[in-house]
């Protein structure tokens, strides 16, 4: 088993990598399974970034409540000093729901943007839950009516928030419980 695991998640303004903005970056660092440090940073899409409005809706954030936060330049510098602490030695493994078709292309737009190689945290394979969640189904014989995260937490009865869904932080407590129901049984 991997030891040294980065849930995440991020809530953007759009689904376009390169002309969207991360406007949340949650997560958890999670080292033989115990919680070492969870962050969420609020950050305000960068200059020139489109703003979708039903993007923010999902997320329950408006316009107005994205560009009051701090700038990706004056935050990015804390993220990659809390981060850079806990891969000294290791580098960090990336876990997320849907993160191979969606938050690692915008992870790496984010590092990018602020001139950092996303490799130097992180190793290059990423565990994508929500793939490891349809194979799980799908050897069980088992037919859920979607592969929405909060249907299959409700499928390992996991608690949660309702109002915690697609808020950054909310949705790695839940991946990181549905990772564990899934890797040990």
């Amino acid at each position: 088993m991997i030891d040294n695991l980065f849930f995440y998640d991020l809530e953007t303004t759009g689904f376009n990598h390169t002309k969207n903005a991360t406007h949340e970056f949650a997560y958890v660092i999670d080292k033989k399974k115990k919680v070492v440090e969870s962050k969420s940073w609020n950050i305000r899409p960068f200059e020139g970034a489109e703003i979708k409005e039903e993007a923010l809706l999902v997320g329950g954030v408006t316009v107005e409540e994205v560009m009051s936060y701090s700038e990706e330049s004056s935050i990015f510098p804390f993220i990659k000093a809390n981060i850079g602490g806990h891969c000294k030695k290791e580098k960090l493994s990336l876990v997320g729901w849907n993160s191979d078709n969606f938050d690692n292309r915008f992870l790496k737009a984010l590092f990018e943007r602020n001139e950092t190689n996303v490799l130097d945290y992180f190793h290059d394979e990423t565990t994508d839950v929500f793939k490891i969640a349809k194979d799980y189904f799908k050897r069980q014989d088992l037919n859920l009516i979607n592969y929405k995260l909060e249907t299959v937490a409700k499928y390992f009865q996991i608690d949660y928030d309702p109002a915690k869904l697609h808020k950054g932080f909310g949705d790695v407590e839940i991946v990181r419980a549905v990772y564990y129901k899934l890797i040990e049984g």
